[in-house]
């Protein structure tokens, strides 16, 4: 399976390159970044020289739709990486990962042999709280093209069917061309998926009050020795602007320990 990571941006900080260069060195499978545009960026031209990455332009088809004119700021980013993160894994299969991510180990194993699809549990509290990090979708998977049809029809201005709805007052909703589709459409097709149990895919926070990245729970302790992939906007409070070499080094806390580890490829053996 390919990782697919998605770049909609001009912008490519320091939080993306590690997200790409762990999943090149922990993943078994192969690593590709698809990019709108390409980022003036330092982290993205050292990328460009890696053998083992692909990469490669992709187009936004629905531009001058109408819905997506009247998308403003993060949403109109979002809903491009929700489109075409989509529009791959219904064609040619493949993992979904959010570029602010680090991977920690293969999860590929995850997939039963009889599913079309590996899915995330969010919460224990929430029985039907899932999210799109980490996703695996088997190349031919019906479910994965049906979503994707409905994430098509949504950009064209059409409501959804199902429990979630993509607008509001006529106005598309957050995810309402991305997590909604896909919620509604799993609801339906549970039979079809496997799902990872909670914070395999995305870690625990046990305490929301901590500051800064909290990937560990106490002395240098990791959160769970199943964690395979963290997604730091899930498992952070800092502000991502300040993420950068010098944050890290002059962290004084186990994130840096970690990255270290991982580069150093000292993160358990799987």
């Amino acid at each position: 399976m390919t990782i697919n990571f998605v770049s909609t941006g001009t912008k490519f900080p320091y939080t993306y390159y590690l997200g790409v260069m762990t999943a090149i060195l922990k993943h078994k499978g192969d690593v590709k970044l698809w990019y709108v545009e390409e980022p003036d960026s330092d982290y993205f031209k050292i990328l460009k020289k890696v053998n083992r990455l692909q990469m490669e332009k992709i187009d936004i088809p629905f531009m001058d739709f109408e819905v997506f004119k009247s998308m403003e700021g993060n949403l109109r980013y979002v809903t491009m990486f929700d489109y075409i993160s989509w529009k791959i894994v219904s064609e040619q299969g493949g993992i979904i990962a959010g570029l602010d991510s680090i991977t920690l180990a293969d999860w590929q194993d995850l997939l039963e042999d009889d599913k079309e699809m590996l899915i995330p549990r969010d919460s224990e509290a929430v029985p039907d709280s899932f999210t799109m990090h980490g996703v695996i979708v088997r190349k031919g998977s019906k479910l994965a093209k049906q979503i994707f049809e409905d994430i098509e029809s949504v950009v064209r201005g059409n409501e959804l069917e199902g429990r979630h709805k993509a607008f509001k007052d006529g106005k598309l909703v957050f995810g309402g061309a991305g997590i909604i589709p896909y919620l509604n459409r799993v609801y339906e097709n549970m039979d079809k998926v496997s799902v990872a149990p909670v914070g395999v895919l995305g870690g625990v926070n046990p305490d929301h009050k901590t500051k800064g990245f909290y990937l560990y729970q106490k002395d240098g302790e990791f959160l769970s020795k199943d964690v395979r992939t963290i997604p730091l906007y899930a498992s952070s409070s800092a502000n991502f602007s300040k993420v950068d070499k010098e944050f890290i080094k002059n962290s004084g806390i186990t994130f840096a320990q970690l990255i270290q580890a991982l580069l150093l490829e000292r993160v358990w053996n799987r």
